[in-house]
């Protein structure tokens, strides 16, 4: 049996996370343990304006 746990969704879903030194995305447990170095970025809002 392995000890491993599985890979934590992204809290909400909305959003993805890196790491402020490095810029390599990371998992949620990450940023949990290491909020100080850690940026959430929000995705962009849905523009449902059609250009004519």
């Amino acid at each position: 049996m392995s000890n491993r746990k599985a890979p934590s969704a992204p809290s909400g879903g909305n959003g993805r996370n890196r790491s402020a030194i490095s810029g390599r995305f990371v998992t949620s447990e990450t940023v949990r343990r290491h909020p100080r170095t850690t940026v959430t970025e929000k995705p962009k809002p849905n523009q449902s304006k059609k250009r004519k």
